[in-house]
């Protein structure tokens, strides 16, 4: 098969990408349970961007308490979230400045369990999404407007670590801003 275009140097807004190849979000779990990165998650997006990818988009990563969808998912609600995110970026920009990163923040809404966060899901509305889900608590106005800023927050902190982008987890009755 033949696609010209594959390795062709690429824009999207003001990032310049060397080609199109592109690594999708993937669940890895290798965070600890307060969702700082590991070596073990610096490791892993290293030896991705040494392939020759473009972009890398990493891991759906949780930015409040209360929308952490499992137990060893990278955080971005701390500052300590964001000194140790800072290892990632530096690791892959380090390796080659050619690769960008982007990161995926994701608030699990009414996917999200007590069992993992301690806290009751909240949702648009208190029915449980699916057959053995969490009743989650219906979301006021202002709990609403409140993460609409917490989206906000999130992608000013990504910019803190390094990352070139953010990409926002928008499926599965996830909550969107």
């Amino acid at each position: 098969m033949n696609y010209p275009h594959l390795f062709q140097p690429f824009q999207i807004g003001s990032i310049s990408l060397k080609n199109r190849l592109v690594m999708s979000q993937m669940t890895m779990n290798y965070a600890t349970k307060e969702g700082l990165a590991t070596e073990k998650v610096i490791r892993h997006y290293v030896e991705r961007a040494k392939g020759g990818v473009g972009l890398i988009f990493v891991e759906g990563t949780f930015f409040t308490p209360e929308g952490k969808g499992y137990v060893q998912q990278l955080g971005l609600s701390s500052s300590e979230h964001v000194e140790r995110l800072k290892g990632l970026t530096g690791a892959v920009h380090g390796l080659n400045k050619d690769v960008k990163i982007f990161i995926q923040i994701q608030h699990a809404g009414g996917r999200a369990y007590q069992k993992v966060t301690g806290l009751q899901p909240v949702a648009p509305s208190g029915f449980p999404l699916y057959p053995g889900a969490d009743t989650p608590r219906p979301l006021t106005r202002d709990e609403i407007r409140r993460l609409v800023e917490a989206h906000i927050e999130a992608a000013a902190r990504a910019k803190e670590a390094g990352f070139d982008g953010v990409d926002i987890h928008c499926a599965h009755g996830y909550l969107v801003p």
